[in-house]
């Protein structure tokens, strides 16, 4: 529960500064407060985060916006939304590629002779598995949190059906036209 409180009531002083004065007087940490910061993906979070406390796993929802992106999707041109996250497998071998909620895109490429799929991008050491029997793709952090996107090998985007940490809390998600309807945490 969020409880707002009225500073006058409780008899403390506010101070209204005039319009513009952060910048005329150099105030560095007030002009930063607004101003967004790069993410390690080379995008910028646009919105602060909203944080929702969680048994287990917290709920985090933040904008991001990239100048160079080509994706024009719900959120607008370059816009997209952390918990907009999606998959497209195609080609022979497969290749899935993963594009995360902040922008910053990932592939796989099926390897034929162990089933495995091998992460291409550099850097990467997530897994990635078929679950043929649920019909999802699973991708998998070495902390042992699983993203799952309902499996299409035909070309199609899908967006993700859930997030579970190692401990087996889950958030699902649930969408419309492409743009996020309900997001379900473990209670």
């Amino acid at each position: 529960m969020i409880r707002t409180i009225n500073p006058e009531e409780l008899g403390i002083p506010i101070l209204q500064l005039p319009e513009g004065y952060a910048d005329r007087v150099g105030c560095r940490n007030c002009s930063a407060a607004h101003r967004p910061a790069p993410q390690p993906s080379g995008n910028l979070q646009v919105d602060p985060e909203v944080h929702l406390p969680s048994p287990g796993m917290d709920v985090d929802i933040a904008y991001f916006y990239n100048a160079v992106s080509q994706y024009n999707g719900p959120y607008g041109y370059g816009r997209t939304l952390s918990a907009n996250q999606l998959a497209q497998a195609s080609g022979s071998p497969a290749i899935v590629t993963l594009t995360r909620g902040d922008g910053a895109i990932v592939s796989y490429q099926y390897n034929g002779g162990s089933g495995a799929y091998d992460p291409k991008t550099p850097g990467l050491f997530n897994s990635l598995t078929k679950d043929s029997p649920n019909s999802l793709w699973k991708e998998t952090t070495p902390q042992g949190r699983v993203t799952a996107y309902p499996l299409n090998e035909t070309g199609m985007i899908t967006t993700v059906a859930y997030v579970e940490n190692a401990v087996g809390v889950r958030h699902t998600f649930a969408y419309s036209s492409g743009r996020l309807q309900t997001l379900q945490d473990a209670v």
